[in-house]
């Protein structure tokens, strides 16, 4: 398969939604906080508004014309004065999909490098992407792109069972 990578916006929101919809049905079999696969299109549009206001990236990868892959990254800054002023800049990846016929062919990989070098050239100082923990193949793809683990988020449920 040699897929082909664009970027895209709002447009293609249609095509964009099944692949958000696989990628929500993958994380709620992991993470029962998640909604329905088919009540995440609120969400979508969240993230194409955040990307139109804030900048960003929406990749789509189309294999024969029919979608296997998407990426959304959106552009934010680093919030506190922890770190060097000059390294603030983000690009933060916030959801990358392959559908499952596309996967094992280094299509996630080429999605990564894509959003890599459109956050370089939107002046991004670094690009961020988080997995849950669950998530082992995830994890272990963002671990061999970025070389090291930057930071790892632990969360607890503060409700009652």
């Amino acid at each position: 398969m040699t897929a082909l990578i664009r970027d895209v916006g709002r447009e293609s929101r249609d095509a964009l939604l099944p692949l958000m919809e696989g990628l929500q049905a993958v994380e709620l079999s992991m993470e029962p906080n998640r909604v329905p696969p088919d009540e995440i299109a609120p969400h979508l549009d969240h993230l194409l508004d955040m990307v139109e206001k804030r900048g960003g990236v929406v990749l789509l990868a189309e294999d024969a014309g029919a979608p296997v892959g998407f990426l959304i990254g959106v552009c934010t800054e680093e919030d506190g004065l922890y770190t060097l002023a000059e390294n603030r800049a983000l690009g933060a990846v916030t959801d990358l999909f392959v559908a499952p016929e596309a996967r094992r062919q280094g299509l996630a990989s080429r999605l990564l490098a894509e959003a890599e070098t459109r956050f370089k050239a939107l002046g991004r100082a670094r690009m961020d992407i988080g997995a849950l923990a669950a998530n082992g193949p995830a994890r272990a793809l963002y671990l061999r792109w970025a070389g090291a683990e930057g930071a790892v988020l632990y969360g607890k449920s503060l409700r009652d069972p």
